[in-house]
């Protein structure tokens, strides 16, 4: 069962629209991965850089020969109100020549003892101080080790909370060191640099060694921002739409490393234009193959709805003339006309008439068949164009049974035209025929035929018609054309005159062309080139009549 065109088009247009939502939902999918990773990869950079800075501080220590002491970091944990494990606190431990340091911290304080050592003549003096202040740490909700199958669950697996207490054993040795070294936010930035260029993430950046305090006074507690470091790509500025990322690097939200950098959009889009190009491709191919498909399928109906119109056309065409020659037959045999000398005439010039126009109907579809085959015979030679002018004319005027005007004006009786005559004959009847059908009032028709001084000829039909509206003219010559009259059929033909007519010019070398306005009128005029030695008055090739040319029909 054969699918109506409609719900072919509609189907094939649903599926474009289904391939390119999915290609659009796969692009913005893998645009927010993408994006998601190239964050996550600056955040985990600020870490493992900071990791990094801290080794070449100890190892700059170690160089430098002298002892600077240790440090030790430990972290415990508690059940909450959820029954899982959360921080319970950590210390950390500094020991150096004659000081010592503990720093104890829960979610509520922060208390660091310091113990100076010193020996004074003889005697070993000791020096204690307490110092206790909020933590100020934001509250956690997340747990640094969730249970697994039992209540103890294991780190191992969790790998964010192995991520978090990574970076606190991190933090608990950096709040160490940075009591011996402070931290090089240059190298830093450096080697963060380096890090970020390494995964393809050139983008201008501003680095800045925040550190926050609580500041009081009479008023309300109120934090102040202490801006130690501030290092710049060159020339660059965070703009209004900057975005920073901070990286907490003690075991307190004191002290902050805050990069600053233009959102991450157009990186992201660099590294994907490579699919997204190949993506607009296939999506244009995609979008072409099936518009070539339905293009395909409306030309197919359409030259299938041409042909049935044609089949129908030419059946009623052909039938007329062969029903009109079988009754003038018909009624010399069986009512004894041809005994009368004027019936007899009468009838068999009726019958000539409809075999001359049986005749032309096939010839053009001979010449349908000719292009198909891309082999047509033209007969040419030199014609008189006045002659066949008036012959055309004549034979028009017998078979009207209607008043018509039918002049030629300023053809010259010398003029001539190297074609073939009787296809000349035929594509001036098929003219002057359609002038006549498409003149719906009186039918006033003028001929005109001109040369140049190269040789090139031209004759004209002019009729004061119904006219041709423009959008129709560029297909009035195509097979099996008609120009719409909605559900009106007032005028007779299959499609095929025209296309006769502009097969033979082609095959004549010339062309055919149309100036019309609707309702005032066409213009057709045939331009025929100039004949080889157009100076004789009898060409080599026209002279001879019979003789024959094989010429190629290109479509």
């Amino acid at each position: 069962m054969k699918l109506p065109l409609r719900t072919i088009t509609i189907l094939v247009c649903t599926a474009v629209a289904a391939v390119f939502l999915y290609q659009v939902y796969w692009l913005c999918k893998l645009y927010q991965t993408r994006k998601q990773e190239i964050t996550d990869y600056i955040i985990e950079s600020l870490r493992i850089t900071d990791y990094n800075e801290m080794v070449i501080r100890i190892a700059n220590m170690s160089e430098s020969g002298s002892k600077h002491g240790e440090i030790s970091y430990a972290t415990g944990y508690k059940l909450n109100g959820d029954s899982q494990f959360v921080s319970a606190g950590t210390v950390t431990t500094i020991r150096e020549k004659g000081h010592d340091a503990i720093i104890l911290k829960d979610e509520n304080l922060t208390d660091t003892i310091t113990i100076q050592r010193n020996t004074q003549k003889g005697k070993r003096h000791m020096h204690i101080n307490v110092h206790s202040y909020p933590t100020e740490e934001k509250p956690q909700n997340k747990a640094l080790i969730s249970g697994g199958e039992g209540l103890f669950g294991s780190i191992a697996e969790d790998k964010k909370s192995a991520n978090d207490l990574t970076l606190m054993m991190q933090q608990g040795i950096h709040d160490g060191i940075d009591l011996f070294m402070e931290p090089d936010a240059e190298v830093f930035d450096s080697m963060l640099t380096i890090r970020l260029m390494r995964h393809h993430i050139n983008i201008p950046h501003r680095l800045e060694q925040l550190h926050f305090y609580m500041q009081t006074s009479d008023s309300p507690d109120t934090i102040t921002i202490d801006t130690l470091k501030v290092i710049s790509t060159s020339h660059y500025t965070p703009s209004s739409k900057a975005i920073h990322y901070d990286y907490q690097y003690t075991t307190s939200q004191h002290s902050i490393y805050r990069l600053w950098t233009e959102p991450v959009d157009t990186s992201v889009l660099k590294s994907l234009k490579g699919i997204i190009a190949i993506s607009i491709f296939n999506i244009f191919i995609l979008i072409f193959t099936f518009w070539y498909l339905i293009h395909t399928l409306l030309k197919q109906k359409s030259l299938d709805e041409m042909k049935t119109d044609f089949t129908h056309n030419i059946t009623h065409e052909l039938k007329t003339p062969i029903s009109v020659a079988y009754a003038a037959n018909d009624a010399l045999l069986n009512f004894k006309k041809w005994e009368d000398s004027k019936a007899r005439e009468k009838y068999l010039k009726v019958a000539q008439h409809q075999l001359k126009r049986l005749e032309s109907m096939v010839e053009q579809i001979l010449a349908l068949s000719a292009d198909s085959s891309k082999i047509y015979t033209l007969n040419k030679e030199t014609a008189i164009i006045k002659d066949i002018v008036e012959s055309v004319i004549d034979t028009h005027r017998q078979k009207s049974m209607s008043p018509m005007t039918i002049s030629a004006v300023s053809i010259p009786a010398t003029m001539t035209v190297c074609a073939d005559r009787n296809q000349l004959a035929q594509m001036l009847s098929t003219l002057l025929d359609n002038a006549i059908k498409y003149s719906p009032q009186e039918v006033s028709i003028l001929f005109n035929a001109q040369s140049t001084t190269d040789g090139t000829v031209s004759i004209s039909i002019q009729d004061h018609g119904t006219g041709i509206s423009p959008e129709h003219q560029k297909h009035i010559f195509e097979k099996f054309y008609r120009v719409p009259n909605g559900n009106l059929h007032n005028v007779k033909g299959y499609g095929l005159g025209l296309y006769y007519v502009s097969t033979m010019m082609r095959l004549h070398g010339g062309t055919v062309s149309v100036l019309s306005s609707p309702g005032k009128g066409s213009t057709f005029t045939l331009k025929f080139p100039p004949a080889p030695n157009s100076n004789q008055f009898r060409t080599p090739l026209c002279f001879i009549g019979t003789m024959t040319t094989l010429i190629s029909v290109i479509p």
